[in-house]
């Protein structure tokens, strides 16, 4: 059985998220999740951020995983610092860590505790800020 992770703050749910996600799954049996906690989310992204709170982005996540995948495939944790993600990472030793491929050029937290890393290609046009800005 081959494990994954990845994590994100999943604010506003979108297609590019959905997008990442099924390419995770594709190449795992099992994918851990984490989700940025909201002082987390604040902190990377700034005032205003996140537009939506930790419990409503877990469930919009979960009902997204339960009504396309056999959820049975899927864990989340809730992380609060880069810290507490690497513990994660370090604790459930998954054998592919997963970020988007605008992590080519930077430091991926955990990922001396993975087997591999894979660089997800993004769905060009989605993002967060666009959603917030109406784009």
């Amino acid at each position: 059985m081959i494990s994954g992770f990845t994590n994100g703050c999943f604010d506003c749910l979108h297609e590019g998220h959905r997008h990442f996600l099924r390419e995770c799954k594709k190449q795992c049996d099992f994918l851990w999740i984490g989700i940025n906690s909201d002082s987390s989310v604040k902190k990377l992204k700034g005032e205003g951020r996140p537009v939506q709170k930790v419990s409503y982005r877990v469930d919009v996540l979960v009902k997204y995983l339960r009504e396309n995948f056999d959820f049975s495939d899927f864990d989340y944790r809730i992380f609060d610092t880069e810290a507490h993600l690497e513990m994660l990472i370090r604790d459930l030793k998954p054998d592919i860590l997963f970020k988007g491929e605008d992590y080519k050029h930077k430091t991926i937290t955990g990922a001396q505790y993975a087997k591999k890393v894979e660089l997800i290609p993004l769905l060009a046009g989605y993002s967060t800020t666009k959603v917030i800005a109406g784009d």
